[in-house]
């Protein structure tokens, strides 16, 4: 007899006509792991308007964005900035 059956909570259902009957387990091999690239290609070249030293003054362009948007929001909101 054979047959295919899932693994679920790490538990081996097997029908009830097999009670007691020894079993040969054959696991096939895990799927190859695909690399990153291929993961997210999707996703490469969708920003194609960034800066080209973004990497490297990744923490200006954040900071000047992040006070602009801090003051917008003061000035929205009737704050004065301190």
């Amino acid at each position: 007899m054979t047959g295919t059956v899932k693994v679920a909570n790490g538990i081996i259902p097997l029908p009830p006509a097999l009670d007691g009957a020894g079993v040969q387990l054959i696991v096939p091999d895990s799927p190859a792991q695909l690399s990153f690239a291929d993961r997210y290609a999707a996703y490469i070249g969708a920003a194609d308007d960034l800066p080209t030293d973004l990497s490297a003054n990744l923490y200006q362009y954040i900071s000047t964005f992040t006070d602009k948007a801090s003051n917008r929001y003061k000035y929205i909101h009737g704050q004065s900035r301190k």
